[in-house]
């Protein structure tokens, strides 16, 4: 199962087109769109600036990552909060579309958007995901038993400052682009199109897992480590997750 959530367009197009490759790489998987909740304002492709009417790039002269794509919320139409009802399964007439998990299943979040630090933000809301909030989102997932691994990476400004929460939780490992104190960097500027075109972090997360999908998580966080330019990719819960020398992300892919 897979949360991925992002922001509105604007300058943050480069967080859409980062969610949207991260959404074709877990197609491409096995994932079917019953197993993937996709959060996204979906506002980049026709937005009247993009030179590319109804598409989105995360490389010059690569493929439209947005082809295919099923949105199942704009940001807009949920909150934060709705997040726990979200991972835990809890199906509503508002929310119908959740992760459906127990203990026998893993559970994979890519999350990309701004931050301050504490907080993630959510689109235009004057309250993100705060750390406190986020605590009682995964301590509600352990509490429910609805996973039995939870792998998540983050790309945000201060990321560190809110998946710290995650510390002494058992199952739970989160990467984060940036420690509690740093800004976090984008990456591949396009001139045809005037934006950025992804982050670094993503990038590097993607061109690692597409070199080798049974990559253990040692040496993908230390690859990230060494690759991500501008702020320094942390790793949260090692301790209570499980051996990251030996588990690899094809659990997950």
């Amino acid at each position: 199962a897979a949360l991925l959530p992002a922001p509105p367009g604007g300058n943050t197009s480069r967080h859409q087109a980062d969610i949207f490759a991260i959404y074709q790489r877990l197609k491409m998987s096995g994932y079917d769109d019953e197993h993937i909740v996709l959060i996204a304002e979906d506002d980049v492709a026709l937005n009247p600036v993009n030179p590319y009417p109804g598409q989105v790039f995360i490389t010059e002269n690569g493929d439209d990552v947005r082809a295919g794509v099923k949105v199942d919320y704009r940001l807009s139409e949920v909150c934060p909060a709705d997040l726990e009802a979200i991972l835990t399964g809890q199906h509503s007439k508002r929310l119908p579309e959740v992760i459906s998990a127990d203990s026998r299943d893993n559970i994979f979040i890519f999350w990309s958007g701004h931050g301050f630090p504490g907080e993630l933000c959510w689109g235009e809301r004057p309250e993100g995901l705060t750390t406190d909030m986020a605590l009682g989102l995964l301590r509600s997932m352990q509490a429910r038993g609805c996973f039995r691994k939870v792998i998540g990476f983050i790309e945000a400004c201060y990321s560190g400052s809110v998946l710290k929460a995650s510390e002494g939780i058992p199952g739970m490992l989160f990467f984060t682009a940036a420690n509690e104190n740093e800004t976090s960097k984008a990456d591949l500027y396009c001139h045809d199109m005037n934006t950025y075109l992804s982050n670094r972090f993503t990038r590097v997360f993607i061109d690692r897992i597409t070199e080798r999908n049974d990559i253990p998580l040692r040496e993908l966080y230390l690859s990230m480590f060494k690759n991500t330019l501008g702020s320094h990719v942390m790793i949260y819960n090692a301790d209570n997750f499980d051996n990251i020398y030996k588990c690899t992300m094809k659990e997950f892919l």
